[in-house]
C-alpha cells in the first residue's frame, strides 16, 4: 500500500507542478507502470478530489490550493529536514535555498547570522529570519504560480555572479538509475546554474519523492554531496547513495 500511495504522490505532485498533462506524457514520467495503473491511479486521484481527469488525461485544482495542499503534506517529515539542514549553516555563509515547501522549513528553521540568502521562492523568501545581519535576495522575473517560483532567462543572468558556499534544492521525484527529476527546461536550467555557482549542493527530499517519475530534465545524483531526509528512505537505496559518494543524513 505504501508503494501505491507514493506513487500515486508522486503522479500528483508532477500533475499541480505542470498544471495539466496528456496521457502519453504521464506515461513518459513514469516508464515502468502499466498505462492499466496509471489509469486506476488518475481515476482514484480524481475520486479523492485532488486533480481533475480531462478527456485524454488530467488537470490540477486551482493553483492556489495546489500550494497550500502541498504545504500540508508529510509536514512532521519536513520539519525534521528543515532543522537536520539548518544544522549544516554557519554564520557568514552565502546560501541559496530553493523554492518548494520543503525548503520552505529550512528558511523557517535558519537560527544563525550573519547570512547573505538567495532564492526563487516568493514563501521561502517570506519566512527566512530577519536577523540583523541578514540579507535576503529574491530573485526577480516571472512567477509560476502554481509553485510560487521565479522563473525565466533573468534568473539565470542574475546568479551569473554570484557564489555559493550551500545551494539546498528540492525535486519533485527521484529515480535511483536517473537521479533528481525537474519537468520544464527552463527550471532544469536554473538548477545547473545553481549547481555551477556553489561549493557544496544539498537536497532536501522526503522518502515520498523517491517515486520513480523520470523526465526529460534529470539532474545525475553525482552533482549533489549531501541528500537532507526524514530517516524513512530504503537501507539499500542509502547504500547505494553512500557507495557513489553521497551523504545521506
Amino acid at each position: 500500500m505504501r508503494k501505491t500511495e507514493t506513487r500515486r504522490q508522486g503522479i500528483l505532485d508532477i500533475i499541480n507542478q505542470l498544471g495539466e498533462i496528456n496521457f502519453p506524457q504521464l506515461r513518459h514520467y513514469f516508464p515502468g507502470l502499466s498505462d492499466v495503473t496509471l489509469r486506476k491511479d488518475l481515476m482514484q486521484l480524481d475520486k479523492e478530489r485532488q486533480i481533475i481527469r480531462i478527456h485524454g488525461g488530467a488537470k490540477s485544482l486551482p493553483q492556489v490550493i495546489n500550494y497550500s495542499q502541498r504545504s500540508n503534506l508529510h509536514q512532521k517529515e519536513k520539519a525534521l529536514i528543515g532543522a537536520k539542514a539548518a544544522a549544516l549553516i554557519q554564520p557568514g555563509n552565502s546560501i541559496f535555498i530553493a523554492s518548494g515547501s520543503t525548503c520552505v522549513e529550512l528558511a523557517r528553521q535558519v537560527n544563525v547570522s550573519p547570512l547573505f540568502i538567495v532564492t526563487d521562492g516568493l514563501i521561502t523568501a517570506s519566512v527566512c529570519p530577519l536577523k540583523e545581519g541578514n540579507h535576503v535576495v529574491l530573485l526577480g522575473g516571472e512567477i509560476d504560480l502554481s509553485t510560487k517560483r521565479i522563473f525565466g532567462q533573468s534568473v539565470l543572468e542574475q546568479l551569473d555572479p554570484l557564489h555559493f558556499h550551500t545551494a539546498f534544492l528540492g525535486t519533485p521525484a527521484f529515480h535511483p538509475d536517473f537521479g533528481f527529476s525537474y519537468l520544464t527546461d527552463m527550471h532544469a536550467a536554473i538548477v545547473e546554474k545553481i549547481i555551477s555557482r556553489s561549493e557544496k549542493v544539498v537536497m532536501l527530499m522526503d522518502s515520498s519523492k523517491v517515486n520513480y517519475a523520470c523526465s526529460p530534465w534529470t539532474m545525475p545524483t553525482k552533482h549533489i554531496n549531501t541528500i537532507v531526509s526524514d530517516g524513512n528512505l530504503d537501507p539499500q537505496l542509502v547504500q547505494r547513495l553512500k557507495q557513489q559518494g553521497v551523504e545521506v543524513l
